[in-house]
Order: structure tokens, then C-alpha cells, then sequence
């Protein structure tokens, strides 16, 4: 009664200059406290990634590390049917691949 659970369904794709074209689903989203408290907007899901020219496949699962909080997210990279990429993070403050931090919120310049 005072959440809403919205499931998309569908794709979308981004086309390159030089033909590459990655068709990714959307993601799905919950929003809690519509009618009383504090509103609280959560994405969550799975997003799978296709780009067939260069053989690879990817996703990410948003609200499904054990034992952390909702915006922690998880995926990989596929080449081939392999896997050459992990990711984790949490979309409020950072992102790693394989272990490495490619983006940190606390790295971020402040223009105000």
C-alpha cells in the first residue's frame, strides 16, 4: 500500500560510428514510502549488454551483494563465453574492475 514495484520490459541500443551497436535492457525500480515517511527511490535489477560485432556480452545486478546495503551493485564482462571482467561497487561511491577503483566520489572536485 505505501511502496511501488515498477518492472520494465524491452531494450534499448546505442549505435557507433564505426557500426558497433550494444542493446542493453532497462532497469527495474521500487519505490518505498509513496503515501507517508520519507520517499525512497531504489533501482534494482539486472541489466544485460550485448554487442555482437566484438563478441561480447556483459550485465550488472544492482540490490543482490549478501550482506550489504541496496545500493551495492555486481556484474562481469563476457568475451567469447568467458568471463575477463568482474566489476562491484556501490553506485553512491564507487566502482572497481578486477579489483581496481576506476571511480571514487570521494576523488570528485566539488565546484560549489
Amino acid at each position: 500500500m505505501n511502496s511501488i514495484d515498477l518492472d520494465c520490459s524491452g531494450s534499448k541500443s546505442i549505435a557507433f560510428a564505426d557500426g558497433t551497436v550494444i542493446s542493453f535492457d532497462p532497469l527495474s525500480d521500487t519505490a518505498l514510502n509513496t503515501v507517508w515517511g520519507t520517499l525512497v527511490h531504489l533501482p534494482c535489477g539486472r541489466v544485460n549488454f550485448k554487442d555482437p560485432k566484438n563478441g561480447l556480452t556483459g550485465w550488472y545486478e544492482i540490490n543482490s551483494v549478501k550482506k550489504k546495503p541496496k545500493d551495492y551493485f555486481r556484474g562481469e564482462i563476457i568475451k567469447d563465453g568467458e568471463v575477463v571482467s568482474k566489476m562491484y561497487g556501490n553506485y553512491m561511491g564507487y566502482i572497481e574492475f578486477d579489483g581496481v577503483r576506476y571511480w571514487d566520489v570521494r576523488d570528485q572536485t566539488n565546484y560549489m
